[in-house]
């Protein structure tokens, strides 16, 4: 009920809450669907539903921006293989998705430098994977990005076109 309420108030009242209290409620869904160790593969399902409502709701609204920006820097370190494992990465690029799908607005600047910066260097790094999820995911996370705001991205994308070039061959 909790998590439900979490994604309920971030939906009624997201204009008046401070970006920090809306990533807050995101790490506590965070914390249900991947920390916590006795709770229950339905509880996990209803944190991730939770994750996907907040980011939903904060996305398909343009005066939200600061709030936009600390989720997608939060979602961006969330894809550093280094810090998190597999399952992290997976729900990060599935809300990095629903983000891109979401946006209503044009991004501000901040926002298309977490993307450009920290979002394309671990996409990167996850086109490579052997994991077809993490791979299917992170394809898809790409077409949203060029899509989105591919005239800010021509140099991520001779990188990724000329690497996954050199792969092919």
């Amino acid at each position: 009920k909790l998590l439900d309420l979490s994604a309920l108030v971030v939906r009624c009242a997201s204009q008046e809450l401070k970006p920090d209290i809306i990533v807050g409620l995101l790490d506590t869904c965070l914390h249900v669907s991947h920390r916590a160790k006795r709770a229950s593969a339905l509880l996990k399902s209803a944190a991730s539903d939770a994750l996907a409502q907040i980011t939903l709701e904060v996305f398909s609204h343009p005066d939200l921006s600061k709030a936009r920006e600390a989720i997608l820097s939060k979602l961006a370190s969330l894809l550093n293989p280094q810090k998190n494992s597999d399952a992290y990465v997976v729900n990060s690029l599935m809300l990095v998705n629903i983000a891109l799908e979401t946006l209503t607005d044009e991004l501000t600047e901040s926002e298309i430098s977490i993307l450009q910066n920290d979002v394309c260097k671990f996409l990167l790094g996850w086109s490579t994977s052997h994991d077809l999820v993490i791979l299917s995911l992170t394809m898809r996370v790409i077409f949203n990005l060029f899509q989105t705001i591919s005239n800010h991205l021509k140099v991520p994308l001779e990188v990724f076109l000329t690497s996954v070039h050199l792969r092919i061959l």
